[in-house]
């Protein structure tokens, strides 16, 4: 969602500034995903730590990959062009942000008012995690639903 949103800011961008975008993306995402392999055998890290930084290496290397293969492919560039120009999706993609921040506040003001008032304690990592789940999947879901009824 936040490249969508980075690609709507400004005027909209002729189909070549739109490649040019995805090979910048391709970069990024390759040079990143390298740059975190390499500080592996750098850093000495907990298991944990160390799972975290593989997974956002090959996030990185797939996030470039994708890039990379919409941008070679002529058909996959222009539906990926209008695709991310198009008005519609355009606003499918702010709802989607904006319902998803609505229900995540309230997410967050339940279970401030659930330990307030019951002292449930959660370990904040499970809490980050189940954060993490609860904003994908109401993206996801809300994009879904909203593309289907819309």
């Amino acid at each position: 969602m936040l490249e969508k949103a980075l690609k709507f800011m400004g005027k909209k961008k002729t189909e070549e500034a739109y490649a040019k975008l995805l090979r910048k993306q391709t970069g990024f995402g390759f040079i990143g995903g390298l740059c975190l392999l390499a500080l592996l055998p750098i850093l000495e890290m907990s298991d944990y730590q160390l799972g975290m930084m593989v997974g956002l290496a090959f996030g990185l290397f797939i996030f470039a990959g994708a890039s990379y293969a919409t941008q070679k492919d002529p058909k996959k560039l222009h539906q990926a062009y209008i695709s991310a120009y198009d008005e519609r999706n355009q606003l499918i993609n702010k709802l989607t942000t904006t319902w998803t921040l609505v229900f995540l506040l309230m997410v967050m003001c339940l279970l401030v008012l659930l330990d307030g008032f019951f002292g449930l304690i959660i370990p904040y990592r499970l809490l980050l995690v189940g954060l993490i789940y609860f904003c994908l999947i109401c993206l996801i879901g809300m994009k879904a639903l909203l593309n289907r009824f819309l």
